[in-house]
């Protein structure tokens, strides 16, 4: 048998909605980007039927999944960055953004 004779490939779990909640999307094993955080948002849409409010993420994450053209679609959320927040995970929320605190 080869090296690799015998060896399982299980297919990657699909990302999983819930109904509802705050969704918390963790960093792929390929690292962050464009596409997919937007087809993470266009599975939320097929589960909730909108679109969530707010993402909540750190700034490099944020710079990772920032559309080529600079301007992202109308329809993503509010990004709510903050350098405190964790960079390996998103979290999408229903809830309005908070104001920065001062």
């Amino acid at each position: 048998m080869g090296e690799r004779d015998g060896l399982l490939w299980w297919p990657p779990k699909p990302r999983e909605i819930p109904p509802s909640g705050d969704v918390e999307v963790r960093e792929p094993k390929e690292g962050w980007s464009h596409a997919f955080y937007e087809a993470t948002l266009r599975e939320y849409f097929a589960v909730r039927g909108a679109y969530p409010r707010t993402a909540r993420m750190h700034p490099s994450t944020a710079l990772a999944i920032a559309p080529a053209e600079r301007a992202a679609p109308v329809w993503w959320p509010v990004y709510e960055i903050r350098r405190h927040y964790a960079p390996a995970r998103i979290v999408l929320s229903d809830d309005a953004p908070q104001a920065p605190e001062q």
